[in-house]
This record gives C-alpha cells, sequence and structure tokens, in this order.
C-alpha cells in the first residue's frame, strides 16, 4: 500500500512540475512585447561632481536581434554582425564590446549616431527589441571618452519588470595630465518611481567594458520554484507515510 501511495504522490508531483512550467513559458512569452518599440536616452556626466557634460555624441549598433526560447529572452546577431566570431553567450565578457566596436569598424557598418540636446541627453528613438552596442564619438575637451558598452531593449528589473525606454548615465573623468582612471566600472538598479530605467557607468577608455544592464539579461526561470515545491510536497508526504508505517 505504502509503496503504491507513493507511485501516486509522484505521478503528483510530476504533474504539478509540467503545470508549473507551463504557467512559467506562458508568462514570459505574455509579459514581455518584442513588437514593441523602445529608446535610449544617455546622458554623460562628470564622476567628479556629477555635471552633465552638453557636447557629447553617441552612436548605436543594432548588434543582435531579441527572441523568446525555453522560458529566456535570447539573442542573434543581425545580419551586419552574423559573420562575427565572438560568442554571444557571456556578454560580460572583458572587451567583447570593444570587439564588436573592432569588428563594426573594420566592416564598416553604419550605426545611428545623434548629438546631445540642449539638456545634455542624447536620445535614440524607435528602437526595436534587441542588442545594442553604444559608444561615444570622439572626445570632449577636459573628459576621457566612455568605452562602448551593451544595453538591451527591453531590459528587465526585478523593481519595474520589463523596461523599454532605458536610460544610461555613464561618467567619466577629467582628463588630467599623466593621470590615468582606474575605477572600474559599476551600475546602480533605478528606483521604482522612476519613468526609466537608470543605469549609471563610471566608465572610461581604460576601463573595463560591462553589459549595461539593470536586471538579468536571461530571464530567470520560474519553474525552479514549481520544481521545489513539488519536491518538497513528495518529500513531506513520503515521510508522514513512513512514520505512519513505524507505528
Amino acid at each position: 500500500m505504502l509503496v503504491k501511495t507513493r507511485r501516486i504522490i509522484t505521478c503528483i508531483a510530476s504533474i504539478l512540475l509540467i503545470f508549473t512550467m507551463s504557467v512559467s513559458v506562458f508568462a514570459l512569452e505574455n509579459e514581455i512585447d518584442l513588437d514593441r518599440i523602445g529608446s535610449l536616452s544617455i546622458t554623460l556626466n562628470s564622476r567628479a561632481n556629477n555635471e552633465v557634460i552638453k557636447a557629447a555624441k553617441f552612436t548605436v549598433y543594432k548588434v543582435a536581434d531579441a527572441f523568446v526560447r525555453t522560458n529566456n529572452l535570447e539573442f542573434e546577431y543581425t545580419d551586419d554582425f552574423k559573420a562575427n566570431a565572438e560568442e554571444l553567450d557571456d556578454l560580460n565578457a572583458e572587451g567583447f564590446a570593444q570587439d564588436l566596436l573592432s569588428y563594426a569598424t573594420a566592416k564598416q557598418i553604419r550605426g545611428r549616431t545623434a548629438d546631445a540636446s540642449e539638456d545634455g541627453t542624447v536620445v535614440f528613438a524607435k528602437l526595436s527589441s534587441g542588442l545594442y552596442l553604444v559608444t561615444q564619438e570622439g572626445k570632449i575637451d577636459g573628459y576621457h571618452s566612455t568605452s562602448p558598452f551593451l544595453v538591451t531593449i527591453p531590459l528587465y528589473n526585478s523593481e519595474n519588470g520589463w523596461i523599454y525606454d532605458v536610460e544610461a548615465l555613464p561618467k567619466v573623468e577629467e582628463a588630467v595630465s599623466g593621470i590615468t582612471p582606474t575605477t572600474p566600472p559599476t551600475t546602480t538598479k533605478p528606483q521604482p518611481t522612476d519613468p526609466l530605467a537608470t543605469t549609471e557607468v563610471d566608465s572610461t577608455e581604460e576601463d573595463e567594458d560591462e553589459l549595461i544592464q539593470t536586471g538579468q539579461l536571461n530571464w530567470p526561470v520560474p519553474v525552479l520554484a514549481g520544481l521545489g515545491l513539488a519536491l518538497f510536497a513528495y518529500g513531506w508526504a513520503t515521510l508522514f507515510l513512513k512514520k505512519k508505517e513505524d507505528q
């Protein structure tokens, strides 16, 4: 009787696991809208006093398209970048953004370039979902240039969900003769009340490249929670039956 009961419990746990997987996949495909158009706003700031540097100019390249597969947000190179040998499995790899920029330069790939407005913000509107390479054009007198970086649209944040209008806030150091800045890039999460997903970055040409994002690139799979619940239910019931048998 105990063996039969355990088989029933195992069957129930398996059904619960399958149901949880179905719900999690359904939730991601319905929560994220990859057809929705987004935007990217970039404001360059001085790391010394946090003042806006208003003469910035940036170029963006669409490196990869976004799609949902096995409940993950994944990326596939666009036609311009598909011949690139770099893998898309580790976007935070050291030098990855710079390697992509070198490839774009060598292949003479055309990006979208925009100048800062009067308030110092560079805006790229009407961006389709995907992975973008961002690079500063030229140098501003008295400041180091920011390193190229990557940003995803949409961008996931645990507090705000999927964000389609993303704001990047790279910070740069003032150029001092004979001194090379060594502070690595850092990121901060946006507040729940922010209208945009905001990312602050301390980054110069000498710094390491880091993916500009406030959340995980791959969607965290909720099925793990369902699996844990199923295993817990199975273990509890088995223990209860074993105690009853011993009595």
